[in-house]
């Protein structure tokens, strides 16, 4: 998708750049919903963090 949409000179960086955010999401948000779902629950800790992605 991204080298659909950027210029063909930035393609390569945009896909990079995604892919390191997949990385960073998964370095950081696995241990932040393991504290909330042994903080709160699992279940509490899925609402919150799917309303806060969706209302983000």
């Amino acid at each position: 998708m991204a080298s659909e949409i950027l210029p063909e000179d930035e393609a390569q960086m945009g896909i990079s750049k995604i892919l390191m955010g997949v990385s960073a999401g998964t370095i950081v948000g696995v241990p932040i919903t393991t504290f909330f779902a042994t903080s709160v629950g699992y279940s509490a800790a899925m609402l919150w963090f799917g309303e806060s992605t969706f209302l983000h």
